[in-house]
């Protein structure tokens, strides 16, 4: 390559690095896979990859000729800029498993996928490849009091999902005669088909009591396809999904995307509305295998499919500890986090549609150096933040409204059990902050006030008082473009 004057981290830089490179350097306690620590370790890493005289990478025809060296010394004195990556087309790509979405569905494979269905669901309710048993890992099963295994809002959350959903479909493929069957995802701009309402997709009755409010012969229920589909376009659930996959950093897309996911349990009706039972209802796994699709589609975007490069998108380089022993362990006897990035090599694929337009990405940061150059946008939104919301005192998933002038601006829902004081994960993160975006002109001069509702066991909302959520405060920001 000739040597580039501008270069940017996650455009050229982090591409410099093969995997390699970074199991040599990781072995010896260096860490060159996030911005933060290539940055910081960056005269160390010019010095030793300098040609003629470079150590470093270790095999010889590997080692960087003067433009990529130049080009990693502009990178340096231009003040080590992130930038912003060229977007890459999502593609199926081939794998052993290959998930459809529900429409794309032929007659023959909804006819596997019921036989699968129905096979788990006719095991005993002990039995580890039955339905009722993997359906209750997710929250309310038959174990121990106050032991959860289910990952919202933590580090873990995508990487759980993704080996929860392997694990279903592994035990759908031990079905006698659907060794072949594989979890479709419902792609959320699609209206769900009919035959979800037919057995044994429409519901699902509990084998045993799983708690006082779910006893035995408890059926499952979610709303129509009809009234989902207004539920997530009120919520402006497809315009938040379109808004993370333009996010180039993990924290950004993270935040974003699990905030879309929270709102849209809710809006699938009853019993997806709060985590004690949603797992249950068999359009959940539909659901969810939508939302680790979308995390894959991602991750082509931001050529981040393998661990080293999922790593070079994060924002922090403190990020990544939850990859490393004995962090990266998932429960129940799930792979480790690390071993869940590379879809790939589990052998796993989604079929995956072709953007209409071109991926705009953009980053944000809590703050800019002063000496940078910056300005307001021309059509300028607010950053609001509710802090401070102590979840463990509402009982349930909640929806938090902002009001300018009495009237609703903004939404967000957050997921949740109504038992969060028994739930482990709960109790690691009591206080928890929701961020909105508004446009100014609708905050300016207005009386800008949040409101709590909270979804009972029904999926009904009632509005809960802000005051028994704590303390909670309301902090506004004018967002700045570099």
């Amino acid at each position: 390559m000739a040597a580039v004057k501008n270069p940017t981290y996650m455009r050229h830089i982090r591409h410099f690095f093969e995997a390699e490179d970074h199991d040599c350097m990781f072995s010896r306690g260096k860490d060159y896979t996030t911005y933060d620590s290539l940055k910081n370790s960056s005269v160390e890493v010019y010095s030793i990859t300098r040609p003629p005289n470079a150590t470093m990478p270790k095999p010889a025809a590997r080692r960087w000729d003067e433009d990529k060296s130049q080009t990693f010394l502009n990178w340096i004195t231009n003040g080590h800029p992130r930038g912003e990556p060229k977007p890459k087309k999502p593609s199926t790509g081939s794998a052993a498993r290959v998930r459809k979405s529900l429409s794309e569905l032929s007659d023959d494979e909804i006819k596997l996928i019921t036989k699968a269905f129905e096979g788990m669901m006719k095991l005993d309710a002990d039995d580890p490849n039955g339905y009722f048993s993997i359906a209750g890992i997710h929250w309310f099963p038959n174990r121990a009091p106050n032991e959860a295994f289910c990952q919202h809002h933590t580090d873990h959350y995508h990487m759980w999902h993704r080996a929860y959903l392997l694990q279903f479909e592994d035990a759908m493929r031990a079905v006698p005669d659907c060794e072949n069957v594989t979890l479709p995802y419902w792609d959320f701009s699609e209206k769900l088909p009919s035959w979800i309402n037919k057995k044994p997709f429409k519901t699902y009755k509990l084998q045993e009591e799983v708690h006082r409010d779910y006893p035995k012969n408890h059926a499952t229920k979610h709303s129509t396809p009809t009234q989902i589909a207004a539920n997530f376009k009120s919520a402006g659930i497809l315009d938040t999904i379109e808004d993370a996959l333009t996010k180039s950093s993990w924290e950004d897309f993270n935040d974003t995307i699990e905030g879309a996911h929270d709102s849209a349990h809710p809006a699938c009706g009853e019993s997806l509305a709060h985590p004690d039972i949603a797992s249950f209802d068999p359009l959940f796994w539909f659901f969810h295998a939508n939302w680790d699709r979308l995390w894959w589609r991602w991750q082509q975007i931001m050529q981040a499919k393998t661990l080293w490069t999922f790593r070079s998108t994060f924002a922090e380089s403190s990020t990544g500890a939850f990859f490393t022993a004995p962090l990266n362990r998932m429960r129940p006897n799930f792979m480790t986090a690390d071993r869940t990035i590379d879809l790939n090599a589990l052998g796993v694929t989604y079929t995956q549609p072709i953007a209409p337009e071109p991926i705009v990405l953009a980053s944000s940061f809590g703050s800019l150096l002063a000496a940078s150059n910056f300005k307001a946008a021309k059509s300028p939104t607010m950053s609001v933040r509710v802090r401070d919301i102590n979840r463990l005192a509402i009982p349930g998933s909640f929806r938090i409204e902002l009001l300018a002038d009495g009237k609703q601006v903004a939404e967000r829902c957050f997921f949740q059990s109504t038992e969060p004081n028994n739930c482990p994960t709960c109790l690691k993160k009591a206080h928890v902050n929701l961020d909105f975006k508004v446009p100014i002109k609708k905050l300016l001069g207005a009386k800008i006030e949040a409101k709590i509702y909270v979804f009972d066991r029904k999926g009904k909302a009632r509005q809960f008082p802000l005051s028994s959520a704590g303390s909670p405060t309301i902090n506004a920001r004018l967002p700045l473009e570099k």
